[in-house]
This record gives structure tokens, C-alpha cells and sequence, in this order.
């Protein structure tokens, strides 16, 4: 922990020209894969540490060349990247504010500006130039590969709404709408007569792999910033 505290320091320092005057760890009662810092220096300046959790997913690598990548691209709806430090796991990012919010709070102008932001990154095909990206973590490249992953996640929220645990909404919205019923009738419906193939591989496009509302934050003006691209590709 002090080497990565001390190589964190040396970096901001050395790449940025930030001498941290504060620190402050952001949502440390909430569970993380990553540690977050919000740091400050002592020029005015903010930014946010990102200490990455280690596995074989390349979290740090899918994040941060993706939102280079974006950042390239003219997307304003994603961070800008500022340093990445590999051998300790790290990387450095703007400091974005916002508030997250639950889909009850969300409105049209919230969910237009995701959708429009997903729809964009649909149009990202490999082959462009830059566009070097690792397969997503939860990819599908068929029609078949598609329904098992809906069907691999309805599974997992049917396991969930049977534990005591489960949050009220969860219970609620079981009671109120037959979820599985209703999407497995979507994908009855809009794959009727389709043959299950390949999907060709320049025809792929670049996904962020977790788009949901908790990894967004939403600003005043309608603005909206993606943070979680760890499983992007």
C-alpha cells in the first residue's frame, strides 16, 4: 500500500504537475471492484484515482484506451483520460460531477441521452482508425449467443428476488409485472423466422459492457458522463 501511495504521488506529480493537497475516498461505504480517490492539488486542480481491481478481465487497459479512444472521437460523455500506470494499477481521470439516479428519476431527456450515446458507439466498427479494442466481457456475436445471455441474466434476477435480502423494488416490480414472461415473449417476437448465424466481424461495433444508470451521472445542464468502461470492447 505505500509503494502504490508513493508511486500515485510520483506520478501526479511528475505527468500532471498535481501535488496532492487532499484526498478523499468517493462513496467508501458503497461496494467497489476498484478504490476511487478524489484528489486535489494544491494548484485548485481535481482529478480521480482509479485503483484498479486485478483479475483476468484487463480492467485497466479496456477503461482507459476506451475512453482515450472516445475522448478522440469527440464523445464529451466520457471522462478525459490523464495517465494510466500499469505496473501498479492505476490510472488518473478528470474529475466529473453529477449525481447518479435510480430509474424512477430518470427522464426522457435522461434516457434520450444514453440511448443517443450507445447508438454512437454503434457506429464504431473494427478496422476504423485507433479502434484496437479486447472483445467485451459479456460480447455475444450471434442471435443464439444474445438470448443466452438475456436469459443467463433473468436467471440471475429470479435467484435474487427469491432472497431475504432482496430490496423492495426488486419484490415490487415482480408482483406488479411478469418480467421473464414479457421479455421471453420479446425475443419470441422479434426473432420469428430468423436463422441464428455469425454475426461478421466487420459488422461488430464497440459496446461499454455495463451502460446502466448507476454508471452515469447526470448533470444540471442535461449532460450526462459514462464512467464504467471495464468491460468495454
Amino acid at each position: 500500500m505505500r509503494a502504490l501511495a508513493a508511486q500515485i504521488e510520483q506520478r501526479l506529480s511528475t505527468d500532471l504537475g498535481i501535488r496532492i493537497s487532499k484526498q478523499a475516498r468517493i462513496e467508501p461505504g458503497q461496494p467497489h471492484n476498484n478504490r476511487l480517490l478524489h484528489v486535489w492539488s494544491d494548484d485548485g486542480r481535481d482529478v480521480v484515482v482509479k485503483v484498479y481491481f486485478q483479475d483476468d478481465r484487463h480492467r485497466l487497459d479496456r477503461e482507459f484506451s476506451a475512453i482515450a479512444y472516445l475522448r478522440g472521437r469527440g464523445f464529451a460523455e466520457v471522462p478525459t483520460a490523464l495517465l494510466r500506470d500499469d505496473e501498479y494499477g492505476f490510472a488518473v481521470y478528470s474529475f466529473e460531477p453529477g449525481e447518479t439516479r435510480v430509474g424512477a428519476k430518470l427522464g426522457v431527456h435522461d434516457v434520450e441521452g444514453v440511448a443517443e450515446f450507445a447508438a454512437r458507439l454503434h457506429h464504431i466498427h473494427p478496422g476504423e482508425p485507433g479502434a484496437h479494442f479486447r472483445k467485451s466481457v459479456p460480447a455475444t456475436f450471434s442471435f443464439a449467443d444474445q438470448v443466452a445471455g438475456i436469459r443467463h441474466r433473468l436467471a440471475q434476477f429470479t435467484e435474487l428476488r427469491m432472497t431475504p435480502a432482496v430490496p423492495a423494488q426488486v419484490r415490487e416490480l415482480r408482483r406488479e409485472v411478469d418480467v421473464i414472461g414479457g421479455i421471453e415473449q420479446l425475443i419470441g417476437t422479434v426473432l420469428a423466422g430468423a436463422d441464428d448465424c455469425p454475426v461478421p466481424p466487420e459488422t461488430w461495433s464497440l459496446a461499454s459492457g455495463d451502460l446502466a444508470p448507476h454508471n452515469v451521472l447526470f448533470g444540471e445542464q442535461g449532460s450526462i458522463r459514462v464512467l464504467d468502461l471495464e468491460y468495454s470492447g
